[in-house]
């Protein structure tokens, strides 16, 4: 493979990397990252949406199933927040 050797060095350079190897690897992911980004800026005003769709309409509007209503029912809200504050920090 010819890989023009001013890029390679200025690659190694700026990336601080000290093998050849790692520095393409990165220059190909970041490259990758940079074209699928592109990609998805050009789905831009490209999607067509109801006219009559209004997200504001569902806004406050959670529901609960029975058993979390019953879950929940019998805990004070300091004890939901501990509960909350509990999986959070195990996760």
């Amino acid at each position: 493979m010819a890989i023009d050797s001013t890029l390679l060095e200025n690659a190694l350079q700026i990336g601080g990397m000290k093998a050849e190897t790692e520095t393409i690897n990165l220059a190909l992911e970041e490259f990758i990252k940079r074209r699928a980004g592109e990609n998805v800026i050009s789905l831009f005003n490209t999607v067509e949406y109801d006219e009559n769709y209004n997200y504001k309409t569902l806004r406050g509007k959670i529901t609960y199933t029975e058993w979390q209503r019953d879950l929940f029912n019998d805990m004070s809200v300091k004890e939901l927040s501990n509960a909350a504050m509990k999986g959070y920090k195990n996760n």
